[in-house]
């Protein structure tokens, strides 16, 4: 959820954060080179989800979406993870379709107008 809610700040806060925050490994997939973040946080902004595999958590996977308040800034995150091994292709499109989809109903009951669309519509 932490990629998500970046990915979908404005970007002076987004490197604001990058900048000031030391990238420690968790695990050996944890993201560490802020190139490499940077290129992840462009990605989820293109496709409106997250997807995470052990980086946090050696065999736990997720996909996650960003929240959104009244004035469609980011007020929280949706994520749904679980073992890696159950969180191939199939279940990451399911997930994220689920999680973009509740994503905009959490928001919109919070006066936000849902940014991203569902990988399905477009």
């Amino acid at each position: 959820a932490g990629k998500a809610m970046l990915a979908f700040l404005p970007e002076h806060i987004q490197q604001e954060i990058i900048n000031e925050i030391p990238l420690k490994p968790f695990t050996n997939s944890t993201i560490t080179d802020s190139a490499v973040l940077r290129k992840e946080l462009q990605h989820i902004r293109q496709n409106g989800f997250a997807v995470s595999h052990g980086e946090w958590i050696s065999d736990a996977s997720g996909v996650a979406v960003p929240l959104f308040g009244l004035r469609n800034e980011v007020i929280g995150g949706l994520s749904i993870s679980g073992p890696t091994s159950r969180f191939g292709a199939e279940s990451i499109a399911r997930f994220s379709d689920l999680a973009i989809e509740y994503g905009r109903l959490i928001s919109s009951k919070r006066g936000a107008v849902y940014p991203l669309q569902r990988a399905l519509e477009g």
